[in-house]
C-alpha cells in the first residue's frame, strides 16, 4: 500500500498501522466478535454501566434444546414456503460445513453461490430471535433456515471462546517519534523511497519493527484458538511473524508466538490432524532451536519450563512436536 508523503500527516498520523493496512489477521469479523461479547454488566438498579467501571458480569441463563426449538417454531412463519424448501434443500445435501454455538449465540459457514456466515442469536429473557445472513438477501434466506433446521437436530459444536486480546498498536505519529531521526531520514533516502515519492506502510513496519509495542502470548494463543473453533483449520501466519521477530532481536515474542500456535491446536485437539502444521514441525524446530541459542536466560527459562510440560505430557502424544523438542537444546 502507496501513501503519498505529502498527505502523510494529514491523512493517517493518528491511525495505527493496522488501520492503514486493512483488517489485523488476527482480528475477528464482525459476527466472531459478537461472540465473545455474549456477558452483559451488571451491577444494581441504580447503576449506569456505561459511565461507571463496575466488574460485575452474569452470563444470560443458557436456554435448554426443547426452548430453542419452541423459539424457532416461533418464527417458522417468517420464511416463505419457497424458501423453506430451498433451505431444507441446502441442509440435506450437506452444504452447512459448520454450526459452533457459544452460550445462545450460533454461527455457522454455509456454502452456496460463495460461503457465507449465519449468526442466531436467541435472548433468554425475553425468548425471541435475532438471525442475520451475509447473503445478499433482504428477507430471511434459505441459508438462516437450513441453520435453524440444523439447531433443531443437535447438530452443533458447543463452544467457550478465549477473551478477545486486543493489540498493542502505536498510532504512526508515536511511531515516528519514537524513531530517531537519523534513522529515519537514511529510511526515506534509501532504494525503497529514491525512485519515487511513496509510503510503503508494509515495509516501514517491518523496518522498524523494533520500535513497535510487543503482543503478549494471551493476544496470540486466544486469537488461534478462537479461529481454529470458529473456522477450523486456518492458514498457518505464526512461523513467518516468528521469523520476522527473531530478524528484530525479539525472542520472547517469536516464542510466545510458536508456543501459542502448538498450544492452541492442542487444545482444539487438531495437533495431529493438522497436514500443513505438521508438514511445518521441521521448520518450528528450527525456529525454536534458533530462539534458544540467541535468546537470553530468562527466555530460556520459559522453553525449559514449556518442555518440561510437554515431557509430563508426553509431547502431547505427537511424534512430531516430540522429535522437534528434543533437538530444542
Amino acid at each position: 500500500m502507496e501513501i503519498n508523503t505529502k498527505e502523510l500527516f494529514e491523512e493517517i498520523k493518528n491511525k495505527t498501522l493496522s488501520d492503514v493496512m486493512g483488517r489485523d489477521p488476527f482480528e475477528f469479523t464482525e459476527e466472531e466478535q459478537k461472540l465473545v461479547q455474549n456477558s452483559e454488566c451488571c451491577c444494581d438498579e441504580d447503576c449506569n454501566c456505561d459511565d461507571c467501571e463496575c466488574e460485575h458480569y452474569y452470563s444470560p441463563r443458557l436456554l435448554q434444546h426443547n426452548e430453542l426449538c419452541e423459539i424457532i417454531d416461533d418464527y417458522i412463519n417468517d420464511f416463505e414456503y419457497q424458501i423453506k424448501s430451498r433451505g431444507k434443500d441446502y441442509y440435506e445435501k450437506g452444504n452447512i460445513v459448520s454450526v459452533v454455538r457459544d452460550g445462545n449465540r450460533f454461527v455457522s459457514k454455509i456454502d452456496g453461490r460463495e460461503r457465507y456466515v449465519v449468526e442466531i442469536d436467541f435472548d433468554s429473557e425475553d425468548e425471541f430471535m435475532d438471525y442475520s445472513c451475509t447473503c445478499p438477501c433482504d428477507f430471511p434466506c434459505k441459508h438462516e433456515y437450513a441453520v435453524l433446521l440444523a439447531i433443531k437436530n443437535k447438530e452443533y459444536n458447543e463452544i467457550e471462546l478465549k477473551p478477545r486480546i486486543i493489540k498493542n498498536e502505536l498510532t504512526i505519529q508515536k511511531l515516528i517519534e519514537l524513531i530517531p531521526a537519523e534513522d529515519l531520514k537514511k529510511y526515506m533516502l534509501s532504494e525503497e523511497g529514491k525512485d519515487y515519492v511513496c509510503f510503503e506502510v508494509e515495509h516501514f513496519e517491518n523496518h522498524f519493527s523494533k520500535y513497535l509495542p510487543r503482543q503478549t502470548y494471551e493476544y496470540y494463543y486466544n486469537n488461534l484458538y478462537n479461529s481454529l473453533l470458529l473456522d477450523g483449520y486456518s492458514k498457518i501466519e505464526y512461523i513467518n511473524i516468528a521469523r520476522g521477530l527473531i530478524n528484530g532481536g525479539e525472542y520472547q515474542e517469536a516464542f510466545y508466538a510458536i508456543k501459542a500456535l502448538i498450544e492452541a491446536a492442542n487444545d482444539v485437539k487438531v495437533l495431529n490432524k493438522w497436514n500443513e502444521l505438521i508438514d511445518q514441525m521441521p521448520a518450528i524446530g528450527m525456529i525454536l532451536r534458533i530462539i534458544y541459542r540467541k535468546s537470553d536466560n530468562n527466555v530460556k527459562s520459559n522453553i525449559d519450563e514449556w518442555i518440561g510440560i510437554l515431557e509430563n505430557n508426553n509431547y502431547y502424544d505427537s511424534l512430531y512436536l516430540e522429535d522437534i523438542v528434543l533437538t530444542i537444546k
